[in-house]
């Protein structure tokens, strides 16, 4: 039974047996010709999901946001141990010139153990002057920034030997502002992993992990929060994160829309404090990862 309650933490992640049974309920409805309304509406529902798997959304933008600073989230997934998909990531990052990139599971087997080259070179494949990647030391991947604007501080939330899970505070001075931005990449399921955590350790060291956040949190300043959670909106872990910020993608209306390209959830999110507002948020499927990009305006 030890197993069996800490389901109750991921239940959202059945969010694809809706929409699973949203389509058998339309079908059955046709076969039985009973009333299209409700079932029609479910099917809607799908079809906007799935319409927008390979393309860039938003639902909301600001005339403005051209004078903010412009964020890009993203688990690259080590990159696909391919230099084919590291420089997909690079044209991408060229194409939507961010000036914040936070990246999960960056690193390149190759470049073992030199970490620190890694980061380096591709700061100036992207053109950018300031960066920080510091994995645990028996690590090859880790969390990442790289900032056109000033890295002043970057303290260590957790940082542990397992491949990819870290979190990192980055305080980054603007040309109008100073925003700190916590990276983050939870514990993982590992679920193609033979020698995975069980369901209940995963949870525990993700909810010690989103501790750890809340204590490092400093309100005085304006704070962004993104990164791989392994968690979806309306688990534990997600709540207790709610609870302290707001969810910048379920502002704006993209809560529906997957981050995993395997399953249609979302466990990738942005979340901010009070003092910040997050505007023109917006996914984009197109990344030779198994996640999407999250891209967003910091304000």
């Amino acid at each position: 039974m030890g197993e069996i309650f800490p389901l109750v933490g991921i239940l959202p992640a059945f969010d694809l047996f809706f929409v699973l049974s949203s389509i058998l309920v339309f079908l059955y409805c046709v076969i039985r010709k009973l009333p299209l309304t409700l079932p029609t509406i479910f099917l809607s529902i799908v079809t906007i999901i799935w319409m927008n798997r390979n393309g860039a959304v938003s639902f909301y933008s600001d005339s403005k946001a051209i004078d903010k600073v412009k964020v890009l989230s993203l688990n690259v997934g080590q990159f696909g141990k391919d230099a084919s998909d590291l420089n997909a990531v690079i044209n991408m990052i060229d194409f939507r010139q961010p000036e914040i990139i936070a990246l999960q599971e960056f690193g390149f087997y190759h470049k073992w153990p030199d970490t620190e080259s890694m980061a380096k070179d591709f700061k100036e494949e992207i053109g950018f002057a300031y960066y920080h990647f510091h994995p645990h030391k028996d690590n090859i991947f880790g969390t990442a920034i790289f900032s056109k604007y000033p890295i002043i501080k970057s303290e260590m939330i957790f940082n542990e030997t397992s491949q990819t899970n870290e979190g990192w505070k980055h305080r980054i001075v603007s040309n109008t502002d100073t925003i700190e931005i916590i990276n983050m990449h939870l514990e993982s399921f590992n679920l193609n992993n033979q020698n995975r955590l069980s369901l209940n350790e995963v949870l525990l060291k993700q909810e010690r992990q989103i501790h750890s956040l809340l204590k490092a949190h400093n309100p005085n300043f304006k704070t962004v929060v993104c990164g791989d959670f392994n968690m979806v909106a309306g688990s534990k872990v997600y709540n207790t994160v709610h609870k302290k910020f707001d969810d910048a993608i379920l502002e704006a209306g993209l809560a529906w829309l997957p981050t995993l390209k395997t399953y249609p959830i979302r466990i990738d999110h942005v979340f901010h404090n009070q003092l910040t507002t997050i505007i023109d948020a917006r996914m984009d499927w197109k990344t030779p990862s198994d996640h999407a990009a999250i891209l967003f305006r910091v304000n």
